[in-house]
C-alpha cells in the first residue's frame, strides 16, 4: 500500500513539473481572454518599471506627479482600440482609480510621459475620469508610513468605446464582452 501511495505521489509531482505548475510568473504578467499576436505575448511596459518593482518618485506625489510613459507590443489582431486602467486596490476607502485612457490607437505604440489633465491624449485616444473626479492621471500618494500596489492593466478591445461619461463604472461596462486580451504591471509606492 505504501509503495502504491509513493508511486502516485511521484506521478503527481512529475505531472505538475511537466505541466509547468512549478514555473515562476514572468516579470510582466499577461492575462489572455482571447486573441493572440504572431510576434509573442501582448505585453505592457510602464516606463522602465518591472512588475513588483517600486514606481519612480517622479510619477508620484513625492516627485513631479507626471504620468509615466506607457508602451506595448504584440497587439492581438482585430484590436480596434486600447484601454488603460491604473488602480490602487489598497486605498483606505476601496479601490481608487488613478488613470483611465481609452480609444488609444494600437498603432501609436505609446502613451507619452507627462499627459496633462485633459480629455485628449497627445498621440490619440481619450482620458477618462479618475476617482478624484478629474480627467487624466492622478499620481500615487499612499498615506505616510504605508506602501500600496498600483496596478496598470492594458486591454486590447475589438471596438471603440462610446461613452458620454468616462467614469470607471461606465468604462468597465462598455468594455464588457469586447476584451481580446489584457496585460498587467503591478508596481509599488511607499511614503
Amino acid at each position: 500500500m505504501k509503495i502504491r501511495l509513493l508511486v502516485l505521489v511521484g506521478l503527481l509531482i512529475v505531472t505538475l513539473i511537466v505541466s509547468g505548475c512549478t514555473s515562476t510568473a514572468p516579470a510582466e504578467a499577461n492575462t489572455s481572454s482571447s486573441g493572440t499576436a504572431a510576434g509573442g505575448p501582448f505585453t505592457l511596459h510602464v516606463d522602465s518599471v518591472k512588475s513588483g518593482s517600486v514606481i519612480a518618485n517622479t510619477y508620484t506625489c513625492m516627485g513631479t506627479s507626471k504620468s509615466p510613459e506607457i508602451t506595448w507590443e504584440n497587439v492581438p489582431s482585430g484590436t480596434q482600440g486600447l484601454a488603460l486602467i491604473m488602480e490602487d486596490p489598497n486605498a483606505p476607502s476601496g479601490t481608487f482609480t488613478h488613470w483611465i485612457a481609452y480609444n488609444v490607437p494600437p498603432e501609436s505604440k505609446t502613451i507619452p510621459i507627462g499627459q496633462v489633465s485633459q480629455k485628449d491624449i497627445f498621440t490619440g485616444g481619450l482620458q477618462g475620469i479618475n476617482s478624484a473626479g478629474n480627467y487624466g492621471y492622478f499620481p500615487p500618494c499612499p498615506p505616510l508610513g504605508s506602501s500600496h500596489h498600483y496596478i496598470f492593466t492594458l486591454y486590447a478591445l475589438d471596438t471603440h468605446l462610446d461613452v458620454k461619461d468616462p467614469s470607471r463604472q461606465n468604462i468597465d461596462a462598455a468594455m464588457a464582452g469586447h476584451i481580446l486580451n489584457q496585460s498587467q504591471v503591478d508596481t509599488l509606492a511607499a511614503r
